[in-house]
């Protein structure tokens, strides 16, 4: 009897860590995917500063 009581507290408190777990791996997945916009708008942006410079650069010459 006390060997199934302490089975049965040993499941209900890995049922607690697996349902902690779950809900960090859906936060991360969550900033992971904010992270990822992030990249996409940074490299944008990089793009188009290059595309500055090179029209900047360009002008110059012309000075």
């Amino acid at each position: 009897q006390l060997s199934v009581k302490e089975d049965v507290a040993k499941l209900m408190e890995k049922r607690k860590i697996l349902l902690e777990l779950k809900s960090k791996q859906a936060t991360l997945a969550a900033d992971l995917d904010r992270l990822s916009d992030d990249l996409v708008t940074v490299l944008n942006y990089k793009l188009n500063l290059d595309g500055v410079l090179y029209e900047a650069e360009e002008a110059f010459k012309f000075l």
